[in-house]
């Protein structure tokens, strides 16, 4: 089952319309594959199908930018990352010099606080992952 999502489109050039278990939606865009998004530049692929595939040069991507805030979305269900890979963007500075905020939740959740916090003029960033279909499930 899927969801819409209202954004205010003229503070954020890219927001989420809506989301799925298997997809997200930037700017009525389905993305069916892991995505970057920022509410100033295009999305772009990730890596990562899952928690366990998370990399430090992964997390590096993410700190490429001017963010106050980095959303890292789980999937399903919100997954914690290891202290090991998120101690390292702990003592990042973003915008103005201001410690970079950096939250793990849920993709749904990652995609309706990425738009608050976009509706709010606020710089941020949102890693989402997206699950590879099993081999069961992309079989008709």
């Amino acid at each position: 089952m899927g969801s819409k999502l209202q954004a205010d489109p003229l503070l954020a050039a890219f927001t989420f319309t809506g989301y799925g278990s298997r997809y997200v939606e930037i700017n009525r865009q389905s993305w069916a594959q892991s995505v970057v998004v920022q509410t100033d530049l295009a999305p772009v692929a990730w890596g990562p199908t899952d928690v366990a595939g998370i990399t430090p040069q992964d997390l590096h991507q993410l700190t490429d930018t001017e963010a106050e805030v980095i959303l890292i979305g789980t999937g399903d269900r919100q997954i914690f990352l290891p202290a090991t890979l998120l101690g390292p963007l702990r003592s990042m500075t973003g915008h103005r010099g201001l410690p970079v905020g950096i939250e793990v939740m849920s993709t749904q959740a990652a995609c309706r606080t990425f738009n608050l916090l976009a509706a709010e003029g606020r710089r941020v960033v949102a890693a989402v992952l997206i699950e590879a279909p099993t081999l069961l499930e992309s079989t008709p």
